[in-house]
């Protein structure tokens, strides 16, 4: 594609180039197609794998995960922030009940979170659980991750916080719009598309609030 890194070796036309354009439209023009309304998609889960998603979950919850990782620090909303919003949440609504969702490899920081009857510690479940977990719930809440996508396209209610380390306009899923709530903030030093804040103060995420995210959830609960 014109404007393109690499690859424009392999096309035997030339496409137009917009680099801020979604990245579901920027692929699908190669083939002069066009993804056409809310995307849903069906993700396949072993039996094995459902059995133990099931075996985590109790009938007639109104269930919430919430995946307070990322794959770069950059992309992080405070661990603090989470935990306080998991109170929120919890705070006079009795049929709640939240899953704090995580690769293994954080399950060195589930010391952020506090688990008990409505907060369940699903950190380092297998991946295709977490999907199951995620297809049998009512909400998500995270930050910029692929989670975020199998939960949009499931048909979840999704909030996701972006901060302003990339164009979210570019990434967001393709859904809904009463079913997608996102935070992403204009700052002087972004979009950076930096792995690491290299500012002073990590200021992007910093200005999303707890009172704010919590508020525009509310429909949800």
């Amino acid at each position: 594609m014109c404007g393109g890194k690499r690859g424009g070796f392999l096309l035997d036309c030339k496409k137009e180039y917009d680099r801020e354009e979604h990245e579901i439209d920027k692929n699908l023009k190669l083939i002069d197609e066009k993804a056409e309304g809310p995307i849903r998609m069906d993700f396949f889960v072993p039996e094995e794998e459902e059995l133990k998603a099931r075996s985590l979950m109790q009938e007639g919850e109104t269930r919430i995960v919430i995946h307070p990782f990322a794959g770069t620090k950059a992309k992080l909303w405070s661990y603090a922030k989470y935990a306080t919003l998991i109170a929120r949440i919890c705070e006079g609504r009795e049929n709640v009940r939240i899953y704090v969702a995580g690769a293994t490899k954080e399950r060195a920081l589930e010391k952020h979170f506090a688990f008990g009857k409505k907060v369940v510690n699903a950190i380092g479940l297998d991946f295709f659980a977490t999907i199951e977990l995620i297809r049998r719930s009512d909400i998500f809440i995270g930050n910029d991750s692929s989670l975020q996508y199998i939960a949009a396209y499931s048909g979840l209610k999704t909030c996701v916080i972006y901060g302003y380390t990339a164009n979210h306009l570019r990434w967001k899923p393709k859904v809904d719009e009463k079913n997608l709530e996102i935070f992403s903030k204009p700052v002087l030093c972004g979009p950076c598309e930096l792995p690491v804040c290299n500012q002073k103060q990590h200021e992007c995420m910093d200005i999303i609030t707890v009172d704010e995210v919590h508020e525009r959830i509310r429909k949800w609960l």
